[in-house]
């Protein structure tokens, strides 16, 4: 199992910050999970929210600040300031022995995939590192579809991000049947939530067992959540955890995790014990999962991604209030 520090670190430091990223580096995190934002100027940024409020000294929108503004903010704990792309990705030349997981954010436009990759060959002429060292996270068909034809993704590792196990399943049918090796879908990235759901353990698991995808499990925190997965029986190096405190998770959460590498028969697929409404964890996961299934039923209606306003649907703004309290 592999150890992904969510915002680099960010159950102990400002996350997304240069303070973060040492702090995740020091404790050994296999990867860096990070956030791609960019500004009224054009400059990529590593921040997760639209605004700063959350986490800086003022409350300014990501989009409509340019960069000197944003750079004048100071994070309420640790005295950090705002990373660019081009910073962190310097950052990461420098520490060779950890990669990125680099979230980009489905309202920006698709040109950011361009910038990026851009911004990579700027820091480092070296093609090679990055596409050792940087994993592409994306939201959306339509983003994998732009990140081909711009041949951006090519040799890269793509992960697909989403809160929809139907989204999971259009990414994991795609690469299946597509012929082009020089694109390769290395895992999945979903809420833990969703691995408890019977659509996951009958039709995502055993396809990912069978093609060899990798499964990361966001965000985990608890060791009764590593347990969980223990049910499904699969092989140890095909899973991470995305967790907002790397070195716990190394220290405690990695030896709750425990799973039983048996023959693929059907019942290994499927076998799931899930804890009763009367316990603590029971009310806990069924709580979870009621809510899980609430969200993503109507977050991803057609009738709720409608406009409502130019630029903005129902499900944007869902989207945006899911982030503001960390669901996603």
């Amino acid at each position: 199992m592999q150890i992904i520090g969510h915002r680099a670190y960010k159950g102990k430091y400002p996350e997304n910050t240069l303070l973060a990223f040492e702090k995740a580096y020091e404790c050994g995190v296999d990867v860096i999970e990070t956030d791609v934002q960019v500004t009224k100027d054009g400059v990529m940024v590593i921040h997760h929210d639209p605004s700063t409020g959350r986490m800086y000294n003022k409350d300014l929108t990501v989009i409509d600040s340019t960069l000197e503004e944003l750079q004048e903010l100071r994070t309420v704990e640790g005295d950090q300031t705002m990373m660019t792309l081009e910073e962190s990705l310097r950052w990461l030349v420098k520490h060779p022995d950890t990669k990125f997981l680099l979230d980009v954010k489905f309202i920006l436009p698709k040109i950011a995939l361009v910038k990026i990759y851009t911004m990579m060959l700027r820091v480092n002429e070296d093609v090679k590192f990055w596409h050792e060292h940087v994993m592409w996270g994306l939201w959306g068909m339509d983003w994998l579809q732009y990140g081909i034809e711009t041949g951006v993704l090519k040799h890269f590792q793509i992960v697909a991000i989403t809160l929809s196990l139907d989204i999971a399943r259009e990414f994991i049918d795609f690469f299946v049947d597509f012929d082009d090796k020089n694109y390769s879908l290395y895992a999945i990235s979903v809420h833990f939530v969703s691995t408890w759901t019977e659509q996951f353990r009958y039709q995502i698991l055993p396809i990912l067992k069978r093609e060899k995808f990798h499964l990361l499990v966001w965000t985990v925190n608890n060791a009764v959540d590593v347990k969980y997965l223990n049910q499904y029986s699969v092989d140890p190096e095909m899973i991470s955890i995305i967790t907002d405190d790397p070195a716990y998770a190394k220290d405690h959460l990695i030896t709750e995790f425990n799973p039983k590498v048996e023959s693929e028969k059907k019942s290994d697929f499927v076998a799931f014990r899930a804890p009763k409404w009367t316990t603590k964890d029971g009310f806990r996961f069924h709580s979870y999962l009621l809510i899980y299934q609430f969200v993503t039923t109507v977050l991803f209606s057609s009738w709720f991604r409608k406009e409502i306003v130019p630029g903005y649907s129902l499900a944007t703004i869902m989207f945006m209030f899911l982030r503001m309290v960390h669901f996603i």
